[in-house]
């Protein structure tokens, strides 16, 4: 295979990092403080009531969020992964109007993350396929680097949608080791060791 098709395959594997699809609720990324927002155009007030936490608990807040112009928010910081939401209650039009807006909270702030570490793990396993394939070593070291730093960007972000830690700890310490591992044996075989 020569170094045009080479190129051309990583350039479109990396261009399907962006098909991965968003969500439309709100997302927080965990220990950060985070802006709950309402927009209302014809509301003089909008009251924070409660926040049911991912874990179910329901936190009593009962406070008047700051307006500007049509947005109503307030700031908090979630400490827990997973999904939730805050109930707000307004007077829309002149009659109280309570409605409970659903949000997501992860490790990076980002949901629907699972398409880009598959695709991240397919091309790096891909480069280092390749790179056995074709007898190059630098293909190999490449690949490897790839694995390495997804398995340092799960360790530091999680992945959305995993509430266990300790899952997303183990499967990025994998993924980190399976980069070292590669990186490390194609080096070694480069020096003759």
């Amino acid at each position: 295979m020569d170094n045009k098709k080479i190129f051309a395959i990583t350039f479109i594997m990396m261009f399907s990092i962006f098909l991965v699809s968003a969500s439309g609720v709100a997302t927080f990324k965990k220990d950060q403080q985070s802006d709950l927002f309402q927009i209302c155009d014809d509301c003089t007030y909008v009251n924070l009531t409660s926040i049911v936490l991912p874990d179910k608990q329901i936190v009593s807040v009962n406070e008047l969020m700051t307006k500007d112009f049509n947005t109503f928010n307030y700031t908090y910081t979630f400490s827990q992964i997973g999904d939730g939401n805050y109930n707000v209650c307004g007077d829309k039009g002149g009659t109280l109007k309570c409605e409970a807006i659903p949000y997501t909270v992860t490790g990076s702030g980002i949901t629907d993350t699972i398409g880009f570490y598959i695709v991240v793990i397919i091309l790096s396993l891909g480069l280092v396929i390749l790179g056995y394939g074709i007898k190059d070593i630098w293909v190999v070291i490449l690949g490897s680097f790839g694995l390495f730093l997804l398995g340092l960007y799960i360790l530091f972000f999680g992945i959305a949608g995993m509430e266990d830690g300790i899952y997303t700890w183990g499967l990025g310490i994998i993924t980190l080791m399976l980069g070292a591992y590669f990186g490390t044996k194609a080096g070694m075989e480069n020096l003759d060791l």
